[in-house]
């Protein structure tokens, strides 16, 4: 499934909040918290693909052009 961004970047908040309120839970629930870390992982990483390929497409900064003092 694509995902914009934006839409990565709101799903990774996401995902961190619900790790710290599963974390808050005691007893923790193990099965549950690796869920939710593992997504998170795999959201992470498709966040660093875009930006990779991001770089990649980009163009290179120019040096900005000065006119010479005749």
């Amino acid at each position: 499934m694509y995902m914009s961004p934006q839409e990565l970047q709101r799903r990774h908040r996401q995902l961190r909040q619900a790790l710290e309120q599963a974390y808050a839970q005691t007893p923790w629930n193990s099965r549950q918290i690796d869920r939710i870390a593992d997504e998170l992982t795999e959201t992470a990483r498709a966040l660093a693909r875009l930006e990779m390929l991001s770089a990649r497409l980009s163009p290179p900064d120019r040096p900005e052009r000065r006119a010479h003092a005749t």
